[in-house]
């Protein structure tokens, strides 16, 4: 099994622009000494359908799964009909 090394644990506060979903990063803090970390991601995949067949796949984490469909499909078709 690989081994991956922990060094120098940092952490930088995340906001997001609610009108355009652009993240923007702070400073990185650093955290106490690393000892060990247990990280796992939840992945998720959901298939659009339009036209009476599947349309496109949007991958993410279960968490945003649905604003990235939403941004795929509803807010891309809206900009469409607006002329933006």
């Amino acid at each position: 099994m690989a081994t991956i090394g922990l060094d120098r644990l940092y952490y930088a506060p995340i906001t997001e622009t609610p009108e355009t979903g652009d993240e923007t990063y702070g400073t990185p803090v650093m955290l106490a000494k690393a000892i060990s970390a247990d990280l796992s991601v939840e992945l998720a995949e959901a298939t659009l359908h339009a036209d009476d067949g599947p349309s496109e796949v949007i991958k993410g984490t279960s968490k945003n799964l649905y604003e990235k469909a939403e941004e795929k499909w509803y807010n891309k078709t809206r900009r469409k009909l607006q002329g933006e």
